[in-house]
């Protein structure tokens, strides 16, 4: 698996866990599944791409609540 199709996996499975497609544990065994990594490891890639989403949601609503004071 080359690092451009891991990257789309990782940024899917963040997608599906923090749209409600997926539980946290459930993308956390797939991704050492599929990564051949430790728990420990596959949990951290799993927490830094929802870390990721919650920046780009949050940096949304900052520029909505902005928008609306201005």
């Amino acid at each position: 698996m080359t690092e451009t199709q891991k990257e789309t996996v990782v940024q899917k499975l963040g997608y599906a866990v923090w749209f409600g497609g997926m539980e946290v544990r459930a993308a956390i065994w797939f991704a050492a599944s599929l990564f051949e990594v430790e728990m420990s490891e596959a949990t951290e890639i799993v927490h830094d791409i929802l870390g990721d989403y919650a920046i780009v949601e949050m940096t949304g609503i900052a520029q909505k609540i902005g928008d609306k004071h201005v």
